[in-house]
Formats: C-alpha cells, structure tokens, sequence
C-alpha cells in the first residue's frame, strides 16, 4: 500500500470519529403556529391547550424527546396579516 492510500484511510477514519461524538442540542425550538383568538378560536383553544399540556407532559415526564427538550412560542396572528 501506498503513503497516499493510508493517508487516505486516516483521513476517512478520523472522519467518521468526528463525526459520531457530534454534539446534540440541548434544546429543540419550534414555532407554534395556534389560532386561540379571533374568529376560529372555539375550535383552537381546546386543541392548543392540549398539545401545548402534552409538550410539557413529555418534557416533564420524560426529559423531552430522547434527552432534548422542547421549546416554542405561539405565533398568533388573529387571521390577519
């Protein structure tokens, strides 16, 4: 074998070990698009209450979603732009 394909194999070896010990976030973010006010808010606030209660059920309960937390914010609009 040459110097070359050893290096080559280092390279693609030190790759994958890079790679594996990635760092995971310690948080999940995402925006929540609810609609609790305004003309559809009969059928949004029982439906966004409880997803929003079973976010914090699984963040709770479980330590979030396989150790990463979730976390959002309300992105309420009123149907007007």
């Amino acid at each position: 074998m040459t110097f070359f394909s050893h290096l080559r194999k280092a390279a693609i070896a030190t790759a994958f070990v890079l790679c594996a010990t990635a760092v995971h976030a310690d948080e999940q973010y995402f925006p929540l698009q609810s609609y609790r006010v305004g003309p559809y808010a009969a059928g949004g606030t029982g439906f966004f209450g409880g997803f929003i209660d079973y976010l914090n059920l699984i963040n709770i309960r479980d330590g979030g979603v396989n150790g990463v937390k979730l976390t959002w914010s309300e992105g309420e609009t009123q149907y007007e732009v």
